[in-house]
């Protein structure tokens, strides 16, 4: 009886998985063709504040401690500069640690103060709005005029109504993984449970990749009912991706999601901090983006960008556009001028740039 069981259990899990695990039907390499280098400094969670826009590259900088939203286009020249004053009021930004672009609007959250931004593209001031619960170090997305919500380890997901601040929906993790991130005594050697977001108000789903092994993509509804998995047997020796007291640390296996042309674009962030004091180490594995066919759910392509293999830094996915994928490349200055010797830029002194690779 109990194998009867296990067996109807695992079929079970498999029907409802979506995707299983599958090969690889072609396998793509790009180069990069050029650099973008920032007018103003890096802002502290730069990655999370850059995209593409109707223009070009978006991203958020520093300067004379203020904000400043800059616009390139591919040859790293600046259309646009947005200035934000820095400040708890009305129209300010307040250590923003996420951002994103729907809708028209330019959207910042900041985890000190729990609140969410609302600017058009223009940079004019619309609202802002108190989201209680959003300390999580997560990410974030509008679908259908709610936010959506994901933590690292305390919330998997949330549905908020702006007008009331009130919770529609929500998904939590077990008691086990909230007692754990919120004791420092465990944080070293303890993988984190969430990973990053992905909203797609188009398409009313949800996405969300995880940082630690399996790797796996779980499509949502706008309701929160898991639609499909995406997974792929990720073979390599891969340190988790976990929190320390110095930062996080470790092998993040999904950085971040884009979709472009019914296609959802995985990369691998290959590389990010090691120690309290910010030094970077190479990843024996190399680099990769995983490509999924959103129509049939199968796996379309494996890309691969050699030029940053052998390279001690962390890598998002930003855009993707016609043939050209842009990257975020973000490392201590050492790491940034020898990930800039192997490609002919010049990068010292920089924390990170956005890479254009075809």
């Amino acid at each position: 009886m109990r194998k009867i069981m296990s067996f109807l259990m695992i079929l079970v899990v498999v029907l409802l998985g979506g995707c299983s695990t599958q090969k690889i039907p072609k396998v793509i390499e790009k180069k990069v063709e050029n650099v973008i280098t920032f007018k103003n400094k890096i802002y502290r969670a730069a990655m999370y504040m850059s995209g593409i826009n109707t223009m070009g590259v978006y991203n958020l900088e520093s300067k004379d401690n203020k904000y400043s939203l800059c616009t390139y286009d591919d040859q790293g020249n600046l259309l646009e500069e947005i200035s934000f004053d820095s400040g708890k009021g009305p129209g300010e930004l307040f250590y923003p640690s996420h951002m994103f672009m729907t809708g028209g609007y330019y959207w910042f959250h900041s985890t000190f103060s729990q609140t969410l931004s609302k600017f058009d593209i223009s940079g004019k001031f619309i609202d802002s709005y108190l989201l209680e619960g959003t300390n999580d170090y997560g990410a974030l997305g509008m679908i259908d005029g709610d936010l959506v919500y994901h933590g690292l380890g305390l919330t998997l997901l949330k549905k908020i109504d702006l007008k009331t601040n009130k919770v529609i929906e929500s998904l939590e993790y077990n008691s086990k993984i909230k007692n754990d991130w919120i004791d420092p005594k465990k944080w070293d050697n303890m993988a984190i449970a969430g990973g990053c977001l992905l909203v797609d108000d188009d398409r009313d789903k949800i996405y969300i990749g995880y940082y630690n092994k399996p790797y796996r993509i779980e499509e949502y509804d706008s309701t929160f009912k898991l639609v499909r998995t995406f997974r792929f047997d990720l073979g390599g020796d891969y340190e988790i991706y976990r929190r320390g007291r110095g930062g996080f640390s470790g092998d993040c296996l999904i950085s971040s999601m884009r979709i472009h042309d019914n296609r959802l674009y995985a990369c691998y962030g290959h590389t990010w901090w090691a120690s309290k004091k910010g030094s970077a180490r190479i990843t024996k594995n190399p680099f990769f983006i995983l490509v999924y066919d959103l129509e049939t759910g199968k796996l379309a392509e494996k890309i691969t960008c050699p030029h940053i293999d052998d390279q001690a830094v962390g890598v998002f996915i930003i855009g993707v556009k016609n043939d050209k994928i842009y990257l975020y490349v973000i490392g201590n200055p050492e790491s940034m001028q020898s990930f800039g010797d192997s490609i002919g830029y010049n990068l010292g002194n920089q924390y990170g740039a956005i890479i254009v690779v075809k």
